[in-house]
């Protein structure tokens, strides 16, 4: 039987998969069937990806056993009604807790669990001027400290205490001294089914009374937003939003180790999350949404050499982001990523003088190596690809689905890209490689269209 064997660094044979199962009676196909990852992927816990049913993909992976040892636990309470909130507490007792998820963060001398209580956090308060060094670091959202059940925490980069007032029908105006980047809406008659938020379109029309609705416009000193329809921007938090310009949202550019659950990063002056570096970063049921450049995003490079970066993310959502929605690059000679998505979606990701993806890993020659392995993910909407791996990478995408895309799947360079149990719908090129060095080999997998220049080929588990 083959295997796609994967070395320590994380570079892939030209060979396929293992299947591991039990014919079961009376069954045309052995249920369950275990796909073992390919061999000699170091990967800690170890996983298997498992087909419950033909077509239905998931791993027996647990998220929990990848949160990181801790010696600390630190609380944070956003709600502007907890008078005991205070980022001049130490945050270590639950009814004495910090304000900000940065000052958290800034308290970076031992490894430490943050548990972050379900809510808005605005740009004061987010994770934007936080930076977790030296130690590692899980930050949680729950929705109560007692039984630390899982809570959506939304770290944002947008203005707070903006006094709004009617300017004229259906055109709504506010104060602010500084241009944002952009406006959005987190109303649920217009957000994103996937999550994420609504983006407004920013009008060059001369005055404010010539708007039309899901338009905004900023002109001295004041942010006129014509709303979807003509209601209040008021909420708690606001739903129409403005995202300041040239701050950063989640970030960590040191090699330590982070596990984050249950956090929305709402927009971010680059990425909505950054990792520079990082040694392992484990996100689950997290959100990136409005980044001003990307969704999330992995440099490697530098200063840094002969390190493996590890990426895991683990039901999250990339929505509505300028550039690509989930992506790594790696510059450095002697780097290695290993990158897994597992359940993810990527919709709407590209701005308006780009054309992105919506998962994406990037290298040129000589300058290490990416492994990426997506399983069960769902892409749709984005600009240019759904998935693109470029420079020599190596991909393994199983049960992954792709819908209304310029193209599915590209394979770019001399990379080799593996599809098992994937599907392609209303894309304009299902499968796509530019050199004559790339190859995508597909098993039970449903296309119609390919182009380029390199090999599109069956493999045989």
């Amino acid at each position: 039987m083959n295997t796609l064997a994967i070395s320590s660094l994380g570079v892939c044979s030209a060979l396929a998969p293992k299947r591991i199962g039990t014919e079961l009676p009376g069954l045309d196909l052995p249920m369950p069937l275990r796909w073992a990852p390919p061999s000699g992927f170091t990967w800690s816990p170890a996983f298997a990806v498992i087909e419950a049913a033909p077509g239905v993909f998931t791993l027996n992976l647990e998220p929990t056993s990848l949160r990181v040892a801790v010696a600390r636990v630190l609380y944070v309470d956003g709600d502007v009604a907890n008078a005991s909130a205070s980022d001049a507490n130490a945050g270590t007792d639950p009814a004495l807790p910090l304000k900000s998820i940065s000052a958290a963060l800034n308290k970076w001398n031992v490894a430490q669990t943050i548990y972050v209580k379900a809510g808005f956090y605005p740009v004061g308060n987010s994770w934007s001027s936080g930076v977790p060094f030296g130690a590692d670091v899980n930050v949680i959202g729950v929705t109560s400290f007692a039984t630390l059940q899982p809570g959506r925490v939304i770290s944002s980069v947008a203005e707070s205490g903006l006094t709004w007032s009617v300017h004229s029908t259906g055109v709504h105006k506010a104060t602010l001294a500084a241009k944002p980047y952009a406006v959005i809406s987190s109303h649920p008659a217009h957000a994103p089914v996937d999550g994420g938020v609504a983006m407004l379109t920013e009008t060059a029309a001369p005055l404010p009374a010539s708007m039309t609705a899901g338009e905004w416009k900023h002109t001295g000193g004041v942010l006129y937003v014509a709303t979807y329809d003509g209601e209040s921007p008021t909420g708690t938090p606001d739903t129409y939003r403005a995202l300041r310009d040239s701050v950063r949202n989640g970030w960590v550019n040191t090699a330590l180790s982070m596990c984050v659950e249950n956090l929305t990063f709402e927009g971010g002056a680059d990425q909505a999350f950054w990792m520079q570096n990082i040694a392992t970063g484990t996100f689950v049921d997290c959100t990136f949404t409005a980044g001003k450049a990307l969704g999330c995003e992995l440099n490697v490079g530098g200063g840094v050499t002969n390190s493996t970066h590890n990426v895991n993310l683990i039901r999250c959502r990339a929505v509505n982001n300028a550039g690509d929605g989930f992506g790594a690059t790696v510059a450095g000679t002697g780097e290695a990523v290993r990158w897994l998505e597992w359940g993810c979606v990527a919709q709407g990701n590209s701005g308006a003088v780009s054309s992105d993806q919506g998962s994406s890993m990037h290298k040129s020659a000589g300058n290490g190596v990416i492994a990426a392995i997506r399983v069960a993910g769902r892409f749709g909407a984005n600009k240019s690809q759904a998935i693109a791996d470029v420079g020599g990478c190596e991909s393994w995408c199983v049960g992954v689905r792709c819908a209304g895309e310029v193209v599915g799947f590209f394979c770019g360079d001399a990379g080799s890209m593996w599809l098992h149990g994937c599907v392609t719908t209303g894309t304009t090129t299902d499968l796509k490689t530019d050199a004559a060095g790339g190859t995508i080999r597909h098993h039970d997998t449903q296309y119609a269209t390919t182009a380029g220049a390199g090999t599109v080929a069956r493999y045989a588990p």
